[in-house]
């Protein structure tokens, strides 16, 4: 096609095609591609013609696309556009030459003062571009170093069977992020890993929702952003007086539906601690637990469970293999035993 890129068939010269033919950039190399693909040998007269140009070739031709447009503001320059506004408008209206210059004169003055209130706002926006740009430039230069294989840290390794592998010396110690205690709850407790989760059990009046709404407001005071789901009392008389015996501050959720208002409650406030009161009445099975953890492995998880006569929590036995701890009250009295502490601990409710 005309006026279309090309190579010269022979030496791979770029070209601009002026016909449907025009395959060649000069004589002697149509003549030497004739002759070549016609069984002719090249003459040596021909051969040693051919500039060094043409015999070191050229690549593909390129279609150079213009260069994309800059991220910069420009500079305002209205001086002059504002002093031949001025000029002919006073021009045109007084019909004077000097009327004209006149107007000319103000329109440069103004146009020049409006220069000098924006370009200052300019430069510091073309300065945060900047800013931004070099930022961008060194997050790109750090994603590709943390691609490269390191020596020193050897981190698993997801493989294409399905499972990740690391050497038992090679797990570091003491990774996992926690909520440090103190006081009775650091005796009862002694920490709090992110991801954790307890049930607190017990017959009516024994003390768990006062046991659950102590240790809430604790936490709403030493961490903060603390949900207790009020489903038992919801947000009656005696709940009320327990909220305010224990000076509660924290959120109170209630009329909440099961997993799903559970879990759109935790995207919309983003709680660090939610207090389920109770699993029981709220229908919540094992599964519903499991869930929980998957989907926001970071959240303290404190769960109240209403206990049979027997002794045992309501549920099946699988909730107590999902909890990192579990908190029996009897009489007043709580009981813990898990992974938190080295031994069963004991706590007065009501002191």
């Amino acid at each position: 096609m005309k006026g279309k890129p090309h190579n010269c068939d022979e030496c791979r010269n770029f070209l601009i095609k002026k016909s449907d033919d025009h395959r060649f950039c000069c004589t002697p190399c149509r003549r030497k591609w004739h002759k070549k693909n016609n069984g002719h040998t090249l003459p040596a007269f021909i051969s040693d013609k051919i500039n060094s140009k043409q015999m070191a070739g050229y690549p593909d031709p390129v279609v150079y696309a213009p260069p994309p447009p800059s991220p910069y503001i420009p500079q305002s320059n209205k001086k002059i556009g504002y002093a031949i506004a001025g000029a002919l408008a006073s021009g045109f209206i007084l019909k004077d030459k000097a009327a004209a210059v006149v107007g000319g004169i103000i329109g440069y003055w103004l146009g020049d003062s409006q220069d000098k209130k924006e370009n200052p706002i300019i430069e510091a926006k073309n300065k945060e571009i900047e800013f931004k740009l070099s930022l961008n430039k060194m997050v790109a230069k750090v994603n590709i170093k943390t691609l490269e294989p390191s020596k020193e840290v050897i981190k698993p390794k997801a493989l294409d069977r399905g499972y990740a592998s690391i050497m038992a010396n090679d797990i570091p110690l003491n990774s996992g992020l926690s909520y440090k205690l103190d006081g009775k709850w650091k005796y009862f407790l002694s920490y709090l890993p992110y991801g954790f989760s307890a049930i607190i059990y017990g017959l009516p009046k024994a003390g768990k929702s006062h046991l659950a709404i102590q240790f809430a407001q604790y936490l709403q005071s030493k961490f903060g952003d603390v949900a207790y789901i009020s489903a038992e009392e919801r947000t009656e008389q005696p709940f009320r007086d327990k909220l305010q015996r224990y000076k509660s501050d924290f959120r109170v959720i209630h009329d909440v539906t099961q997993y799903d208002g559970i879990a759109n409650m935790i995207k919309d406030h983003k709680p660090k601690f939610v207090f389920v009161d109770s699993l029981t009445r709220l229908g919540l099975d094992v599964e519903a637990i499991r869930r929980f953890k998957n989907e926001f492995p970071n959240v303290v998880f404190i769960y109240v469970v209403q206990s049979t006569k027997a002794g045992s929590f309501r549920g099946s036995l699988e909730i107590e293999h999902e909890m990192t701890a579990t908190i029996r009250v009897v009489q007043g009295v709580a009981s813990q035993k898990g992974r938190t502490v080295s031994a069963p601990t004991d706590l007065m409710v009501f002191e």
